[in-house]
Order: structure tokens, then sequence, then C-alpha cells
């Protein structure tokens, strides 16, 4: 379970000494007990310097799959988003498997191996947040504005207890809202009192253009996304501002 989580930063206890990191537990200990058993069990030694010369230099240099995966997500969030980086994570998995080149040689992943616009912003799951602030009808308003505030963000929606998608929240209407408030009233008013009721959501599926449409069409700033009736993610203008400045760079590139 430790070497699951932590790979070749775990230590174990071993009966030669009390405990012993990975790297030294297999460079000393296990990689010459495998050596030995192959070569009894009539392994050619060009086969097991190969094979085993890799787990080797794995090892060395603490370059393994998981690893590699790890340095390449922290390193891509800062060029794209989570869906862009997981494109480019899998479409540079294919092409390096296909080279045959181990993975401690494997150079990090790039955000322009996701591809065109169509590997990347073809639909709304590619594009949506996933990462949602949410409230209940009960909760007050000040709760919204504060959530807005903290996180900085405009659209909130409102789920139920089931995670279900009843309501959501915008900026305007709190502006709206703490505008015509007496200053005693503010903040204390719930959520269901203010909240758009069955707002107009899309799913995860929908082409990105149809999104774009459907907010055109009725001039709202935001779509929550739902499954079923589950909310799982909300697609914003300012989402689609940054799908717009990506495909603008792509095109200078490409001149």
């Amino acid at each position: 379970v430790k070497a699951a989580r932590l790979g070749l930063d775990t230590h174990f206890s071993w009966p030669v000494k009390k405990t012993i990191d990975a790297r030294e537990l297999i460079l000393k200990e296990l990689l010459p007990i495998a050596r030995e058993g192959l070569r009894n069990a009539g392994v050619h030694t060009d086969d097991i310097h190969r094979y085993l010369g890799i787990i080797e230099h794995r090892v060395r240099s603490k370059k393994t799959g998981s690893r590699w995966m790890l340095d390449s997500f922290a390193k891509l969030k800062e060029d794209g988003t989570t869906e862009e980086t997981l494109v480019a994570i899998t479409a540079a998995i294919v092409h390096r498997q296909q080279k045959g080149i181990p993975v401690h040689k494997w150079k990090p992943a790039n955000i322009t191996e996701a591809g065109n616009w169509i590997n990347k912003f073809l639909r709304v799951e590619q594009i949506m947040s996933t990462e949602l602030f949410t409230v209940q009808e009960d909760d007050l308003i000040d709760l919204v504005a504060n959530i807005m505030d903290w996180k900085n963000i405009r659209h909130v929606p409102v789920e139920d207890e089931k995670g279900n998608l009843i309501g959501l929240l915008t900026s305007g209407i709190l502006l709206k809202y703490y505008g015509n408030s007496l200053e005693k009233d503010r903040g204390y008013t719930p959520v269901r009192e203010l909240m758009i009721r069955d707002p107009i959501a899309t799913t995860p599926e929908t082409l990105t253009i149809d999104a774009i449409k459907l907010m055109r069409k009725n001039k709202i700033g935001c779509l929550p996304v739902v499954k079923g009736d589950k909310l799982v993610g909300i697609v914003t203008e300012h989402d689609f501002m940054n799908i717009s400045a990506r495909l603008i760079e792509q095109l200078f590139d490409e001149k």
C-alpha cells in the first residue's frame, strides 16, 4: 500500500535493516537476486541486461511512469485547462510508447500534443469547470456573496440535497438585491427567494458551438452542465474567452 501511494519515495521494513528506502532496496537487494534467478533459469544474458537495466535506470533517475505523468500534469496545468492537459498527456504517452522508448528517457508532455481544437474544445465536457462552488436554497444570500468574492466567480449553482440542479444565482442578481435592500435587511434573505429556478442548462456531450448559440440566444453568461439531473460542471463566458484566445494564438503560430 505504501509503495502504491509513494512509489520510489517509500521506506520499507526489511530483515537486514530496520528500514530501507525503495531505491536502495531495489538496487542493492532485489535486482541482484533477480539477475541471479534469471541466469539460473537460463534466460539469455542480453535479455537480462535489457529488461533489468530499464528497471535500474528508472530507479536511479527516479523517473517512473507515474512520476512522468505527475510532473507533466503539474507543468501543463500552467499552459491549458485540465481537459487539454489530460488530452496532451494521453497523446504523449501513446506517441512515446509507439517509439518504444523506455519511460525514464521520456521528455515531459507538451501542450501542443493535445492536437487541434477538435481534440480540445469540441464538446462542453472538454472546457467546463468541474471545481464547483454551490449552495442550497436554505442558505443565506450573504453566503453566496462571500463565495463569489472569495473565489472570484460570477455564478453559483443551487443544488438540492441529492446534488440535483434546482437554481442559479448570478452576480447581477446580487448587485440588484443589495442595491435595493435596506442596510438592516441585507444578507438575511434565503437563496430560494432570489435564485433563478430551473435555469437553462446543457449536457457534457453538447457541442461547444451549440452551447455558445444557446447562451447568445438567451443572453446568459453561463450554462450549468448536468448529467441526468445531477450537476457535474459549469461553462461560462470566461471559458469561451479562453478558447478564443487559444484559437487566435494557434492561428498566429501557424502563420
